[in-house]
């Protein structure tokens, strides 16, 4: 909603209030007639208040609770008319159910948003228009009806004081805001002008010459009111009456006869409803103020007293909102509920269309929303429950936050019975959205790697908690975004040497991330061949802090693991002092370290060896497990070294690191294939990863994408110049995209075919069209009796080949499992 129809609903809000309120005032005044004027005057402030200020006080004794008691006033501010036009509303749909299966292939059925086809927000264009147009007008002519009336007086001459006289006058009247002066027609003398001054010295005394200014400037606001017309004349009437009365209480009663003619000879009958001058004396309503001039009787003192206490109640009632009839909801705020985040360790968020609960850390989730709350705005919604939650966060067993995909800036907080709604940045809601999509059990492990330099540096996986937090890091986004003017990534890294890998898996789904600053103050997250986006550089340091967390937990976990199973090796047989009879004792303690401990048992023991602490029985048996887990990157031959002597040849050994290759053919699904297949088959703590796919077709089903294909997929080491393959293999699979707001296909789901009995099943289950679910005729037969082994090696070696050149390698000496040389 553009600012201009803000202004318009709010001021079509104060002016139905104002109505309400002038409508009370006119029906006071009928009963008030015989009373002084003052009392009648003094009520019409009320309604300029009304139709000035969009704010009041609440009470429970109000006016506007006997008019409409079903009427809701948030903040301080009663909304007839609606600062948003809600959407078409559809069916309700189950949350999610209490308990979930980690190990589930999920599907993510895709929300298409609803758009509404009511005619609302062209008609208040129009209506915006209309209105500023109306205000306009209005206050061209109050100017020009102001420079009109200085320059008629510029040919006054002063009389005495601030009083002057004209010739070109024909009633008298009070002109200025800051000194007003008191003007005159020329010839007017005697009792005509006391009468005339005591009536102008009257208004300028009660500041009337500013106080009618700006109800005609509340009048210019709320022109299209009728009401609001009919007001301003009857205040004005009631001002003249009032002062009117204000002489005569001062001069006595006697004055009446001469006051009255006075007035009657210097009345000028204009046509319209304004003349030049809005406070001119004996210009206006003098029919009325003769008689009420001729009527009237000072009041006794106890008549003034009881008065007064009426029009005080009046006019607080007539003030004040109404209270709201439901018990305080002040603790429905983001605030409250962010304090209750920060307290647990993880909270449940459920999505509509997904099964199963997602797990969040509630800490940082806490942390997140406590900075978010500032821009949490309340907003009442005249339908609170037509709307469906399409992410919901559980905060307790009593209090949830609802959002919705219909209405982006729109939040929901609940808690048993009672809710408020809030209007939120829509960059709010996209952090929710991400969340969700990162968020445990859709993604189920963790990995992080440092890079210097374009080499690996260090590198950690979680399944732990860890996830729980790093998925709130990596969805903030600083507003006003792009990261050194640049929105766009087109690589398969950074274009910067040094930055950290983050890799979050699931069953149905990879993503990777690189964090990274080029200027050493500004941070940005990049997703490849997505987008770049700004984070502040808190968010950064606590994911930099999160790495070294689960580094330390990761390597104090491994060391601890790995000197009680070294412990165990050495405890027998202790009278053999060959080493391989230990292990071959404790061949199962030997096997747990090289399933469990990998890469991390692997530096904990070449760091031990650089310590110096690599001799003796604890040497050899640490020695084997190395050469165990490098397998092909151990280049050292030489069986009759000891344990440190291999590792200070092993040290001085040059292993060269390459990045995964990168497809750079024109073909938009091959570089989608070649992409994802090498996301989902990379090893970076173990080399440098080829692919080489044989794609057998692909199927567009509106947005969706689906490709199938079998990829012979291997990891490479470089050492001295001589490639080994360290492991590989051949798998088919499918792929299905969707595209994103920006046309470009992200990846949705990736299957594989399954092991053994289930690898017919499998393809044949995932042979299908990505929206119908139709099999594909014949497909799955194609890829079950694909045996061209040699079309997928010549392609693999010509894609290794291609990789090896970009990166300066020559000449180089490939070594296949078995120590086969190609």
């Amino acid at each position: 909603m553009s600012s201009l129809q803000g202004a318009l609903t709010t001021v079509l809000n104060m002016s139905i209030t104002a109505s309400y309120v002038a409508v009370v005032v006119i029906l006071i005044r009928f009963f008030l007639r015989k009373a002084p004027k003052i009392f009648s005057y003094v009520l019409w402030s009320v309604v300029l208040f009304r139709l000035l200020c969009p704010l009041s006080l609440t009470s429970d004794f109000s006016f506007l609770g006997l008019i409409d008691r079903n009427l809701q006033s948030g903040a301080d501010v009663l909304d007839y008319v609606p600062q948003h036009n809600a959407m078409t509303p559809r069916p309700t749909m189950p949350s999610g159910s209490a308990g979930f299966e980690p190990g589930v292939n999920a599907s993510l059925p895709q929300i298409t948003p609803m758009t509404s086809s009511s005619p609302m927000p062209i008609g208040m264009d129009i209506l915006s228009l209309l209105w500023l147009a109306g205000i306009a007008a209005l206050m061209s002519y109050s100017i020009i009806s102001y420079i009109r009336t200085k320059r008629l007086l510029q040919t006054a001459t002063l009389v005495k004081d601030t009083i002057y006289e004209s010739d070109r006058l024909t009633t008298a009247f009070v002109c200025g805001f800051i000194r007003p002066k008191i003007y005159v027609p020329l010839g007017v003398a005697g009792a005509d002008l006391d009468y005339i001054l005591a009536h102008e010295e009257t208004h300028i005394k009660r500041r009337d010459y500013l106080l009618k200014p700006l109800a005609f400037f509340a009048l210019i606001l709320h022109w299209f009111n009728p009401l609001i017309w009919l007001s301003f004349v009857l205040m004005s009437r009631d001002m003249e009456m009032s002062c009117d009365e204000s002489v005569l209480s001062k001069m006595g009663e006697e004055a009446k006869r001469g006051y009255s003619s006075s007035l009657l000879a210097l009345s000028v009958k204009r046509n319209g409803l304004f003349t030049i001058n809005p406070l001119a004396f004996g210009e206006l309503h003098v029919k009325t103020r003769i008689k009420n001039i001729l009527n009237y009787k000072k009041p006794r003192f106890w008549v003034l007293i009881a008065l007064v206490i009426v029009m005080g109640a009046m006019v607080f009632t007539l003030v004040a909102d109404p209270a709201d009839q439901e018990p305080d909801l002040s603790f429905l705020n983001p605030n409250n509920l962010a304090s209750l985040l920060m307290q647990g360790e993880g909270v449940q968020i459920s999505e509509a269309g997904y099964s199963y609960p997602i797990i969040v850390s509630s800490a940082e989730l806490g942390k997140w929303l406590s900075s978010a709350a500032d821009d949490w705005k309340k907003k009442e919604v005249p339908t609170p429950f037509d709307l469906t939650p399409s992410i919901t966060i559980h905060v307790n067993a009593d209090n949830e936050i609802r959002f919705f995909d219909e209405e982006p800036t729109l939040a929901m907080i609940q808690s048993g019975d009672h809710y408020r709604y809030y209007a939120i940045p829509k960059q709010d809601f996209q952090v929710i959205q991400q969340i969700a999509l990162l968020a445990y059990p859709k993604i189920q492990s963790l990995t992080m790697s440092k890079w210097e330099k374009g080499e690996e540096v260090a590198s950690v996986t979680s399944i732990d908690s860890t996830i729980l937090e790093m998925v709130v890091h990596l969805a903030q986004e600083e507003e006003n975004s792009p990261f050194l003017l640049r929105y766009s990534s087109v690589n398969d890294t950074p274009d910067v040497a040094d930055y950290m890998r983050i890799v979050l898996e699931g069953p149905n789904a990879a993503y990777t991330y690189f964090l990274y600053t080029e200027d050493g103050k500004n941070y940005a997250i990049e997703k490849p061949y997505e987008r770049i986006y700004k984070i502040s550089p808190d968010t950064a340091q606590a994911i930099i802090d999160l790495f070294k967390k689960a580094g330390d937990r990761s390597q104090a976990r491994a060391a601890y693991d790995l000197e009680k199973s070294l412990n165990i090796i050495m405890s027998s047989p202790l009278s053999s002092s060959n080493p391989q009879d230990y292990i071959r004792t404790h061949q199962d303690e030997y096997e747990k370290i090289l399933k469990y401990g990998g890469e991390e048992a692997l530096q904990y023991m070449l760091n031990q060896f650089e310590q110096g602490k690599g001799e003796g029985l604890r040497g050899h048996i640490m020695m084997e497990l190395c050469k165990d887990i490098l397998r092909e990157r151990n280049g050292i031959t030489d069986e009759s070294l000891s344990p440190q002597e291999w590792y200070e040849a092993l040290s001085k050994q040059k292993r060269i690191m390459l990045p995964d290759y990168t497809h750079e053919g024109e073909d938009e699904v091959e570089k989608l294939v070649y992409r994802t297949e090498t996301e989902r088959n990379s090893q970076p703590q173990r080399g440098f990863t080829v692919v080489a796919p044989k794609i057998f077709g692909s199927y567009e089903e509106g947005e969706f994408l689906k490709v199938f294909v079998t990829t012979y997929s291997s990891t490479y080491t470089i050492y001295n110049d001589g490639v080994r393959e360290i492991g590989g293999s051949v798998i088919p699979s499918a792929h299905t995209y969707k595209k994103d707001s920006k046309g470009n296909y992200v990846l949705l789901t990736y299957e594989q075919a399954g092991d053994g009995a289930n690898f017919f099943t499998s393809i044949r289950s995932f042979c299908t069209l990505p929206v119908s679910g139709k099999p594909i005729s014949g497909l799955a037969e194609k890829i079950i009796h694909y045996s061209n082994d040699e079309e997928l090696l010549k392609l693999q070696l010509e894609n290794l080949t291609k990789h090896l050149r970009k990166n300066g390698v020559t000449n180089p000496i490939i070594v296949k499992p078995g120590n086969n040389t190609i």
